[in-house]
């Protein structure tokens, strides 16, 4: 259901937890980022983490529609996020150590509102109308968060509240003077980017620039690999090897020492029926066998 809060500094806020109720509105605007518009959005919330819960929010000013705010809600248990619960037994000494984290980290449960998207990387939490700016949106969260706390129930008695991955050159300013000034900054390791030189004409350029260490490495890789068959995978072959892909991931999630997210085991084939072309799933086989895929999410 929808909700309005109404604040003293002239925003108004509609809420819901499901983006089928304004997703016309939600459009409106145009999205900063593929990952913000709502058949993406849609189709995640239809496909939804067992863990995570939704909360959308469009804002309003004197001239309309202003901001359109996008929130996941996560339970977070330290000991089962830091896999702490299933540690095998080693040394004595390894297990007094083991006891002591998993009693500290116990006591690390709460939920957390997070402003962005768990499931991707990047800065996915808002988009807004072309004549504001950082400063605009900032003063506007600043008053959603206030209105949100003051109101726990509408945010399954979250605690604390995560901005998700902002650019460090678009971000918000932090000063006591501003708007979110109870919000303390923090620095998380950047995304991964390659610089391609204009004299890495093929492949082999690229290989030839690296150090040897690496380049053997890659040139072994690329002779185990050499027999396996690279290529997109359509809806129905998605939906044909739909559990080995879920296992995959499995594997690779389970192999992590830390895990916020736990997919739904449709989440591959439901986005991909829902999205089409704008999803794309890519498999690696093997004598027919599917022994790894990746995906990547098309123009819209």
């Amino acid at each position: 259901m929808l909700k309005t809060l109404i604040e003293k500094s002239g925003y108004s806020f509609q809420l819901t937890e499901s983006l089928g109720e304004f997703y016309k509105e939600w459009d409106s605007i145009q999205p900063s980022s593929l990952l913000l518009n709502s058949d993406y959005l849609l189709a995640i919330e239809k496909f939804r983490p067992g863990n995570i819960h939704f909360k959308y929010a469009l804002v309003y000013d004197t001239q309309g529609l202003a901001a359109a705010f996008y929130f996941q809600l996560l339970p977070f248990n330290a000991a089962q996020r830091l896999k702490l619960l299933d540690k095998p037994k080693k040394s004595l000494s390894k297990c007094f150590y083991d006891h002591v984290k998993r009693l500290v980290a116990s006591q690390v449960d709460f939920v957390t509102l997070v402003n962005g998207n768990l499931l991707a990387t990047g800065p996915y939490g808002f988009k807004y109308r072309q004549n504001l700016d950082l400063l605009d949106i900032q003063q506007m969260l600043d008053q959603l968060l206030k209105a949100l706390f003051d109101e726990p129930e509408l945010i399954h008695r979250a605690s604390v509240c995560l901005i998700k991955e902002l650019p460090i050159k678009h971000s918000f300013t932090s000063s006591p003077e501003l708007p979110l000034n109870f919000m303390h900054p923090f620095l998380v390791q950047p995304s991964m980017w390659i610089q391609v030189r204009p004299d890495w004409v093929n492949f082999d350029h690229y290989l030839n620039d690296l150090q040897s260490k690496y380049r053997l490495r890659l040139r072994k890789a690329m002779e185990a690999s050499a027999s396996l068959i690279h290529r997109e995978m359509e809806f129905s072959e998605v939906q044909e090897h739909e559990q080995k892909i879920f296992e995959l991931y499995k594997k690779t999630a389970d192999q992590s020492d830390f895990n916020l997210v736990d997919l739904h085991p449709n989440y591959f084939s439901g986005l991909k029926s829902m999205l089409g072309n704008k999803f794309r799933v890519f498999g690696f086989f093997k004598d027919g066998e599917l022994v790894a895929f990746y995906y990547l999410f098309g123009r819209w």
